[in-house]
């Protein structure tokens, strides 16, 4: 599906839909918070310097998780992001309302081994300068913002306006490249608050140009620099809240975790047809 890069989706800044859309060896947790194992694979959970902890909802005996090979914290690799001018996310092909967990990456209706073949979507998508145009994008069936994770959303039905997405654990993936270096990236994105899974109507906004990303220290994110550094500053793990009325009112809290990153030793796929 065609979309473009929703800032929410910063969550997916580098890898992947939360909107519609080799070297260490992987260990599972039943924690989903991101933190380390401990040991090899493991430490200090946020500053991007060892290997996150996997859990079984992430698919670690899944590639890019089964050989993830780079860490989060990797100078190459937050290099490549800073210079990359897009990302390509790789989803599951659309195919009635029942399959939008599915493309949203919600934690039990996603499975990374069920996107392949004819039943892969990969859409390249640039990063533009101004943000608010991030939220910026259509409700017709072949189009999507992050309004389709919320409550209750359905193309085929009556109830198509938008909207924040619903509470919960997402995972999506996608590939960056930028002066020779490929990434194919898996990310864990945990959203909460009052306002997660409600109709803009219900929370007083017109629509995704009312909303203001923020990042921990309540800063507004305005420039598509100062959205990666969110990725690049905190690499292993870094939040921010979706406001509205000058940062008055807070939304939505999201929660985002680079659990999983590949070096490719081609470039990264080409976009879908």
């Amino acid at each position: 599906m065609k979309r473009r890069l929703s800032t929410v989706l910063l969550a997916f800044l580098i890898l992947g839909p939360l909107a519609i859309n080799g070297g260490c060896s992987s260990s599972s947790s039943t924690s989903d918070d991101g933190s380390s194992d401990g040991s090899g694979n493991g430490g200090s959970g946020g500053s991007g310097s060892t290997q996150p902890t996997l859990t079984s909802a992430d698919f670690p005996d899944v590639s890019p998780c089964s050989d993830r090979d780079t860490l989060p914290a990797d100078t190459t690799f937050l290099s490549t992001v800073t210079n990359a001018t897009s990302v390509l996310h790789i989803h599951r092909v659309y195919s009635d309302d029942n399959s939008i967990p599915v493309i949203c990456g919600l934690e039990g209706a996603w499975d990374p081994t069920a996107i392949t073949g004819s039943n892969e979507r990969r859409e390249n998508n640039t990063f533009e300068e101004n943000l608010s145009s991030y939220f910026s994008g259509g409700m017709a069936p072949n189009q999507g913002t992050f309004a389709i994770c919320r409550s209750g959303f359905g193309f085929t039905g009556s109830d198509v306006s938008g909207g924040l997405p619903s509470a919960g654990t997402y995972r999506g993936e996608a590939c960056i490249e930028s002066g020779g270096n490929a990434y194919r990236t898996r990310l864990r994105v945990t959203v909460s608050g009052n306002d997660a899974g409600k109709k803009f109507s219900e929370i007083g906004l017109m629509s995704e140009a009312d909303l203001t990303v923020y990042d921990a220290n309540s800063k507004a994110v305005s420039t598509k620099t100062e959205a990666k550094s969110l990725v690049t500053g905190s690499p292993a793990e870094f939040s921010f809240t979706l406001r509205s009325g000058n940062g008055a009112n807070t939304h939505l809290n999201a929660k985002v975790q680079v659990i999983c990153i590949k070096k490719l030793a081609t470039a990264c796929p080409a976009a879908s047809s």
